[in-house]
């Protein structure tokens, strides 16, 4: 039916579940290992390696950190963060700890000033994006370009442009 074969995928979306008995070792558990389940051998349209089927998991919740809400193990394993508005900057500091291996304190704080202006506004952060400028957007579509992400974005530009 398609033109290309792609191995399974599962997802998996959680909704207001803080507080339930879905949050515990064994969501902490499939959070961190589904990535590597069920072993494969098969090339995808990129010619990379796949090798293992993996499980997404979505996790929405009206809190970053509580007793008994989605703990650090999981929210240090997160591909892509959504959050809107916090109006606690204790909890922004947290997040920014937590995530700190993977963005500059500095241009989280930045990507969030300019992507939280109106109410419902969001930030959206992928810790694996294809290219370094993709790393922030506002509403989960428009790109946020910090400093420094502008500077590859110019590189790359340029690099195009002797190409041709």
């Amino acid at each position: 039916k398609y033109p290309v074969e792609r191995p399974p995928q599962s997802l998996v979306i959680m909704d207001d579940i803080l507080g339930s008995r879905a949050i515990g070792p064994e969501l902490t558990r499939l959070g961190t290992l589904s990535r590597h389940v069920a072993p494969l051998n098969v090339k995808h349209k990129l010619n990379k390696e796949r090798t293992a089927c993996g499980l997404s998991i979505i996790i929405n919740s009206q809190t970053y950190r509580m007793p008994s809400g989605v703990g650090r193990a999981l929210r240090e394993n997160i591909t892509v963060l959504n959050t809107f508005e916090n109006k606690s900057p204790t909890i922004l500091k947290v997040m920014v700890s937590e995530l700190c291996s993977c963005v500059a304190e500095e241009d989280f704080y930045a990507a969030y000033d300019k992507a939280i202006q109106k109410k419902h506004d969001c930030l959206t952060v992928d810790f694996f994006p294809r290219q370094p400028q993709y790393r922030f957007r506002k509403n989960l579509k428009e790109l946020i370009l910090i400093e420094e992400n502008k500077n590859v974005e110019n590189e790359n530009e340029k690099s195009d442009q002797k190409s041709k």
